[in-house]
Formats: structure tokens, sequence, C-alpha cells
């Protein structure tokens, strides 16, 4: 059973991210009242964990944890502010592949999600993947919508950007970071140490789902762990989505994306450690 309750046409195909819209969302976002949406599935990992992360985590706005029946009561309200689960598809994607996301969106009159200004959101997984392939990672995801949301409020200059184009601008360095990965995440030619080393010299470690989990729960200072979303499959112009995020305090150190093809596979390559070595 899917456990997201809406369907987001992205318009656009080089980013996970949309701009901030032209209009002040921003400041109409840090007035509102964020409603948490549970995932409409019984079974969602994400509901177990969301409320006490929300509890111990949120602090930008005044919110309240609803189920889907109560947000179709309310989306309509242009003052509410709502974050949520959501599939997204691509128009560049000629498979029509949904991905998994989670969104923080205003309310909008007409009550279609389609329509809610977006102001931020993030890639989970594909659709066809259960939350427990992400669900671990929701702390930092959720400080880092945070984050984001007040550095546009502090950097109104930034607002009309892309958002990768704000962390290339803002690139942070790798220096004195250990890089958690999974052997899994990474392309075959640089999936041990050895090879890494040839083509990034930071410090690199790779651990388990079980030790990643731990440093993220634990809010480890000097952790940074790879974000990776896309699909097994090379075919019609799918995108696999790359993110380096500390796990202290949800800092992005690096994201890219590309089409998956049978040169460019659904992983972590050569091409972005030399990227985050420049």
């Amino acid at each position: 059973m899917r456990c997201y309750i809406s369907l987001i046409l992205i318009l656009f195909s080089n980013s996970s991210f949309s701009s901030v819209l032209e209009e002040d969302y921003i400041t109409l976002f840090f007035k509102s009242k964020t409603y948490i949406v549970y995932s409409p599935s019984l079974f969602s990992s994400y509901n177990f964990e969301i409320k006490d992360i929300i509890d111990s985590n949120w602090t930008i706005t005044e919110y309240e944890l609803i189920h889907y029946a109560d947000f179709e009561k309310i989306k309509n309200n242009d003052k509410n502010s709502f974050l949520l689960l959501t599939e997204v598809q691509f128009t560049h994607d000629k498979t029509a592949t949904s991905y998994n996301f989670l969104n923080l969106v205003m309310g909008t009159k007409r009550g279609r999600i389609s329509e809610m200004p977006d102001l931020v959101n993030i890639p989970l997984s594909l659709s066809d993947q259960d939350d427990e392939k992400w669900v671990h990672k929701l702390t930092t995801l959720i400080l880092f919508i945070q984050n984001h949301m007040v550095f546009l409020k502090e950097n109104p200059e930034k607002r009309a950007l892309d958002i990768t184009q704000i962390y290339y601008d803002n690139k942070l360095s790798l220096e004195g970071k250990t890089l958690y990965l999974l052997k899994e995440e990474l392309a075959p030619d640089v999936d041990s140490a050895i090879e890494i080393s040839k083509i990034y010299q930071g410090k690199v470690k790779f651990v388990d789902k079980a030790e990643l989990k731990k440093a993220i729960e634990s809010k480890i200072p000097d952790i940074v762990f790879l974000h990776l979303v896309g699909p097994e499959s090379p075919r019609g112009n799918r995108t696999c989505f790359k993110i380096l995020i500390g796990t202290a305090d949800a800092s992005i150190f690096y994201y890219s994306s590309h089409i998956v093809t049978k040169n460019k596979t659904s992983l972590f390559l050569a091409e972005d450690f030399k990227n985050i070595s420049n």
C-alpha cells in the first residue's frame, strides 16, 4: 500500500527542488501555523516516527499534527502551511516514474495540492519503495527544511534562485568531515577506499545502515552522509539525486543529479567525488 497522499507534477527537469514562487510566501510561512500531515497508510513507519521528530526538532513555526482527513478540510486556507508526503513525476521522464517527496507548502484557496506554493521539497525514494529505505534519515531532512526556510528569510535576494544554485553558491568545505558511505550506493569504480583516494583525499568510512542510523539519530558532529535516490534500471530519462548532508546540523555539502544511463548508473559516481574535491 502506498503511503503518499498526492501527485504533484514537477515541470522542470534538472532539479528536485522548486524555486520559491514570486509572491512573498516566505513571510507568510513564518506567520503561519504548520500542519504536519500523517500518511494515510496505517502501515507507514513515517507515522510512528514523525511526531517525536517534530516535537524534538521543529522550532520555526507553531505546529500541529493532523490526519489526512483533517488536511482535506483546511488545505484551502492560504494562511496555513503544511508538511506532507507526496508523489512527484518529472516531465522529462518517459516512464512517468513516481518519486516520494517530502514537501513544505502553503495552503491555497482553491484547495488543489498541485497549485499549492511549494516552499521546499526533498526527494525520499522511488514510489515503489517503502519508507523503511529513508525513514531513519527523517530527523536530518526535517532539520534541513527548517534551515532552508531560515536561510531564505535571512537572504531574500536568494528566494528566486533554484535551491541547487543556492547551495552551489554557498558551497561548504568537507575539510575535517568524515563521509559515511554505504558501499552499495557507490559506482563500481569508486566502491573501495583505495579507488576513492585516487580522486578524493578526504576522510571516508564505509558503514552499514545500522551505524548510519545511529550517527543520524545521535547527531554525531563532523559526519556527512549520502542521501541517494534513483531507479535501478537505465530507461526513460529517469533521474538519480545525490545529496551529501551533515548529521549534526543538516548542512548541505553537495547536491547533484543525473539522468540514469547504462554508463551512468543510479549511484554516486567518480565524477561526484571529483566535484566535491574542487
